[in-house]
This record gives structure tokens, sequence and C-alpha cells, in this order.
């Protein structure tokens, strides 16, 4: 527990300690009751919001798991976040696969690569991009 808690649970046992003493009058018995109910009522709240805030943490935590366990499995990108140059090359390797065998798998990484450079001289990606594309082609699909 934390030193708020126990300091309003010292205040609740010292205040019912003070309340079973039949010197008392009226009013400091109110008061006494007053700051019993009060830090009953930060405890109550205490532990509420803790537990929010735990549930919270959990929720990050498997947010964060997610991500990492969609990074480690290589998720893709899809054509909704590529520039449309990428994903129209992307489109045309992937339908290069399906051409007749006269024509090289080869040929198909030389226009990916032109599509790339062409895409990063008008600003579409940048350097890091352009390698990530590339490698992309050739760990997945340049395996013949």
């Amino acid at each position: 527990m934390s030193k708020e808690v126990e300091q309003w649970q010292a205040e609740i046992d010292e205040a019912q300690a003070q309340l079973n003493d039949d010197s008392l009058g009226r009013r400091e018995r109110k008061k006494l009751e007053k700051l019993i109910k009060s830090n009953e009522k930060s405890i109550a709240n205490y532990h509420k919001w803790m537990g929010r805030a735990d549930k919270m943490e959990a929720a990050g935590n498997k947010l964060q798991s997610t991500g990492k366990k969609m990074t480690k499995a290589g998720a893709h990108v899809t054509g909704a976040v590529w520039t449309p140059v990428l994903y129209a090359g992307y489109q045309g390797v992937k339908h290069a696969r399906k051409k007749p065998k006269n024509e090289s798998i080869e040929q198909d990484l030389i226009e990916l690569v032109k599509e790339v450079e062409q895409a990063e001289k008008q600003g579409m990606i940048n350097e890091e991009q352009k390698r990530e594309y590339i490698i992309d082609f050739v760990d997945n699909y340049y395996k013949a």
C-alpha cells in the first residue's frame, strides 16, 4: 500500500479509538465520524483509480507486445500506404510472376529498381524506403 493509504487508515483507526470514549460531546463525535467517512472514501477512490491505471498499463503493454510481434513477423506495408508509383510497380512485379517463362525474373528486378529510383528522384520516397522495397523484393520474390 502507498503512504497515503497507510496514513488514511491510521487516522481511521485513531478516530475509531476516540469514538469509544464516552466523554466525547456530540460535535466531537460528528467530527470524528466525518473524518472516518472522508478517509474511507479517499481509500476507495485511491483503489478505484489505481485499478484503472493498472488496466490502462496492461492495455498499453498488450499494444506494445502486438506491435513487436507484427514487426518481428515482418508485417508488410499495404498498398494503401504506398505511393501510387510504387504500388503500381509492386502490382506489375506481382503480375510479372505470372508471365511466360521466356521473360526472366531478373528483368522484373531491374524494372522495380528503375521505378524505385524514379520515385526517389521525384521525392515520393527516401533512400531508406528505397532500400526496403528492393530488399523486400529480393527476399520474397526473387528466389527463383
